[in-house]
């Protein structure tokens, strides 16, 4: 298995120390986070220029804008002008074909559930913002990789089933990190949810991104594989048999990471992967 990492950039001077680490951490390409706004073409530039020098190939960037709060910066970075900016500038990674985004919520904190988000209004509105951002940004070969989570609007298989019919085209795509998708009611189902997940939606992945599952009493957390609860056995088994073998595996780390904790990680899922 060829393992990526999803790196974040959270200040433009530190671009070459990310990539650094992750190359001393055992990676060599992966996804680019951009935490930092406003975006701008000499900060792409110059990131694009980091992970070069480090060898580091990029093969999708994230601007994890809320789709349905465009106009305000949310989460890790992003708003409708830095994500505008990402797309027209794209070309600069010459691997790159993937942004990648929430599918996006009504609630104010990315964790949370909201009902509006199941309806039906909720998704016309992805879809309209969709077409909408799509008919800004330049004509390529690039596509909006959208993460689907519980508490989003891409909430479960079925909805994340329809975005990608009603998106034949190509241009809107799944970025699956299947422990995303468990929501803390199914949390004591999880291996066979997780399974039935992998099977319904890997196959029309662009991605797939591995992280584990922690349950709290307020909250749900993801920490990297091996530090939760998830059969990461039984999950790379299912991701390696419905997933398309030029979909990037890539380990999604917390900024405050450390260099150890990604090579365990790393080594981890390796192994589990040997295993299955």
């Amino acid at each position: 298995m060829q393992l990526g990492v999803v790196v974040t950039i959270e200040n433009p001077r530190f671009a070459d120390v990310v990539f650094r680490r992750a190359k001393e951490a055992g990676f060599d390409h992966g996804q680019v986070n951009f935490a930092w706004s406003p975006l701008t073409p000499d900060i792409i530039a110059d990131s694009a220029r980091a992970a070069a020098s480090n060898g580091f190939r990029v093969v999708a960037v994230g601007c994890l804008a809320n789709l349905l709060r465009l106009a305000e910066g949310w989460v890790v970075g992003g708003d409708e002008s830095d994500l505008l900016t990402l797309g027209r500038n794209l070309r600069i990674f010459p691997e790159c074909t993937k942004i990648v985004m929430w599918s996006g919520t009504y609630a104010r904190k990315w964790t949370e559930p909201n009902l509006l988000n199941q309806g039906e209004d909720a998704y016309f509105a992805m879809v309209f913002e969709l077409q909408r951002l799509l008919r800004q940004l330049p004509a390529g070969d690039f596509a909006i990789a959208l993460q689907p989570s519980y508490a989003h609007i891409l909430h479960d298989v079925e909805t994340t089933l329809r975005l990608s019919e009603d998106f034949e085209d190509g241009r809107v795509c799944i970025d699956l990190d299947p422990a995303y998708m468990i929501a803390p009611t199914l949390y004591s189902k999880h291996p066979r949810a997780l399974t039935q997940i992998v099977a319904a939606l890997a196959p029309n992945s662009q991605i797939i991104t591995l992280s584990d599952l922690i349950i709290h009493e307020t909250n749900v957390t993801h920490p990297l594989p091996g530090r939760g609860t998830l059969d990461f056995r039984a999950l790379i088994k299912a991701v390696d048999e419905n997933t398309s073998h030029n979909a990037p595996r890539l380990l999604n780390p917390h900024s405050t990471a450390t260099i150890e904790d990604m090579i365990a990680a790393r080594q981890y899922v390796l192994d589990c992967a040997c295993a299955s």
